[in-house]
């Protein structure tokens, strides 16, 4: 299903799927959605991804968590940033990493204070693929988050166990323009 099959008769369909007893039919709604209403996704569309960010499933809130990022910035409101900021604290990696992804998809519009603590938090994840992962946001976002507590992160993040962590760690903070070089890294 595609953009041209975004009727109103369809989208409230799918929304209404989203409540499905079975959670692979919550799944591909969430997946319909985002790829039906990637230009032009209605505030019933954005509240009903949201919702599903809440779903007891989390192949569902990665799902909804995706076509977020597929809907990309046209979808940055306040309670979209919420949604994803609660997804970053997700008992799923996956989801954690998914939703992080997609704030920094979101660029300058989601860069709250918020944001850049939940990233910062990220960054001390358990997993290393969820702090490598906070690590590329921030550098996505670059100077946008160029804050001094965001630099010490990364600082901090360069000695980590993980090279994939530490590179992405350099990574960012070469792209926001900070020069860091240490014996540790």
């Amino acid at each position: 299903m595609g953009q041209r099959a975004a009727t109103n008769e369809v989208i409230g369909g799918v929304l209404n799927a989203m409540s499905d007893q079975h959670l692979y039919v919550r799944r591909d709604a969430c997946e319909a959605l985002g790829e039906m209403c990637k230009k032009a996704p209605t505030i019933e569309v954005i509240n009903g991804l949201v919702n599903a960010m809440r779903d007891e499933d989390k192949y569902v809130r990665r799902s909804a968590c995706e076509a977020l990022g597929g809907i990309g910035k046209t979808a940055v409101t306040n309670d979209v940033i919420g949604g994803l900021l609660n997804a970053m604290r997700d008992e799923d990696e996956d989801v954690r990493r998914r939703a992080s992804e997609v704030l920094g998809g979101m660029g300058e519009k989601a860069v709250t204070n918020e944001v850049i603590n939940d990233l910062l938090n990220a960054m001390r994840d358990e997993y290393w693929f969820t702090r490598q992962h906070a690590c590329e946001v921030i550098g996505e976002l670059g100077e946008q988050v160029a804050r001094i507590e965001v630099s010490v992160s990364l600082i901090n993040a360069m000695r980590d166990k993980s090279k994939g962590v530490r590179d992405s760690a350099w990574k960012a903070l070469e792209k926001m323009g900070e020069i860091a070089g240490t014996d540790e890294y």
